[in-house]
This record gives C-alpha cells, sequence and structure tokens, in this order.
C-alpha cells in the first residue's frame, strides 16, 4: 500500500516546516528551550492539517530522550500506565498523545503524576480549546502553542514541493499555473491508466474566490467536502478537489 503524500513530503526538521514561524523560528520561545537541551511539557492547539503531529516528531528527533505516542481515539489508562512504567525505566520519556482532548477526566488524571515527577514530558496535540478540554492541573503544568492555519502562499509552497520533491507526482503530467491575483489553479491531468473510469481531468483550485469555483460540467463543487477531507492531511484549507466527469 503506497504511503500517504503527507507522510512522504513530512518535515523533518524545522527549516523544512512550513509555517508556523512564531514557533519554529530561531528567535522562537520553544527554539530557544529547545536548543538550551529543555523540551518542555506542552500542549499544540490548532486546526487540522496545520502541523501539531509533524511539529512534535521534530522536537522528539533532537532530543535524544525515548518516544512513545497514543493516539486518545484508542488508548486507555492502560496504555498510559504502561508507557509511564517504561519511562521509568528509561528514566524518562516523552509521551505524544493525539487528539489529547478525547481523553476524559480520568485518562488524563492517571498522566499527572508522572508530568509532576518530570517521569513524563507530554506532548499533547488537540483542535478543540485546551482550557475547556484540558484537565486544569495537568494544563498548569504545560505550556500551551497555539498552530495557525497555512497562508495561501504557504499552501501554493506546499504544492510546489511536493510536486519538485515528490517521486510518484514526477511521473504524472500535472502543470500549476497562477490565474493573477485573485485566484490560483492547478491542473492535475492524471496519465489515462491512473484514470477512474468515465472521468477526465482532476482541477483542483485554491486561493482568493476559490470557495466560488464550479465543476466544468455545471453541477457545483463535485464531492468537494469528500475529497476535501480524504486529502486534507496533505493539501488543506482553501483547496478544492472538482472531479469534472467526461460525457459520453
Amino acid at each position: 500500500m503506497p504511503v500517504p503524500l503527507a507522510e512522504r513530503m513530512r518535515p523533518k526538521t524545522f527549516d523544512e516546516l512550513l509555517g508556523q514561524v512564531h514557533l519554529s523560528g530561531e528567535k522562537s520561545t520553544l527554539r530557544r528551550a529547545l536548543s538550551g537541551g529543555n523540551v518542555p511539557s506542552m500542549i499544540l492547539w490548532g486546526p487540522p492539517g496545520v502541523g501539531k503531529t509533524t511539529l512534535a516528531q521534530i522536537i522528539v528527533q533532537g532530543s535524544g530522550i525515548p518516544f512513545y505516542t497514543l493516539s486518545a481515539i484508542s488508548a486507555g489508562v492502560k496504555d498510559v500506565r504502561e508507557v509511564i512504567e517504561r519511562a521509568k525505566t528509561d528514566g524518562k520519556a516523552i509521551l505524544f498523545i493525539d487528539e489529547i482532548h478525547r481523553f476524559n477526566k480520568g485518562q488524563q488524571d492517571a498522566l499527572l503524576g508522572a508530568v509532576e515527577k518530570g517521569t513524563i514530558t507530554l506532548i499533547g496535540a488537540t483542535t478543540e480549546n485546551p482550557s475547556f478540554e484540558v484537565n486544569s492541573a495537568l494544563l498548569s503544568r504545560s505550556q500551551v502553542y497555539v498552530l495557525r492555519p497555512l497562508t495561501d502562499e504557504e499552501m501554493v509552497q506546499l504544492l510546489k514541493n511536493a510536486l519538485a520533491g515528490d517521486e510518484l507526482l514526477k511521473e504524472r503530467n500535472i502543470e500549476l499555473k497562477e490565474n493573477g491575483s485573485s485566484a490560483q489553479s492547478c491542473r492535475w491531468r492524471c496519465p489515462p491508466a491512473a484514470q477512474p473510469a468515465g472521468t477526465g481531468s482532476i482541477i483542483t483550485t485554491f486561493g482568493a474566490g476559490s470557495h466560488h469555483r464550479w465543476a466544468g460540467d455545471g453541477r457545483g463543487p463535485a464531492e468537494s467536502g469528500a475529497v476535501r477531507q480524504e486529502r486534507g492531511a496533505a493539501l488543506r484549507r482553501d483547496f478544492r478537489f472538482h472531479q469534472i466527469h467526461s460525457r459520453e
């Protein structure tokens, strides 16, 4: 099974990370703390697809500290306690919890003692306001960093990086065009063998005005919601995928 585009293009260093300059810049509070060898417990708060998981992985890579990851969707208190026991053996560990707002009070309380003692350095990722979704005792022992949506310019650069750097995309006939200042569009023409039966071009539009673009057959933004959700890990925010069906 092919590795998803978002994973293939995932940044591995702060210099490769697009956006979030207020966190990844050399003079940012976070970078200064990390350069001093200090990885604080933190909550990364932001909308989907802005780099919370990527930022956590970049932080961990340079720390040299054992790293564990859990998803709050499937993990429970038992999983948390197992990681804590491993951290005690290792001396210290970083635990990344995705969707931490999905942990209930008991699950979050299971983390508190280990975070207090420094056995666990917690990095939690959430799309919800941590002031309401994370226990106050745990929140008071963590720094909250807000991740911002990517700008149009950053999204364009992200797309260009993918077209230039991804081996699979290089094999496709993909043309990127900029249509003035009001909107920009990328036309993705799949090779015949890669096209679904009965379909033609796939057109991606983004930038100012993209919310009002329509499929060429006049039937509106076909599948825009479903395709946006499916590909949201790689191309987010103002992107809209419109599949234009061939008329037979």
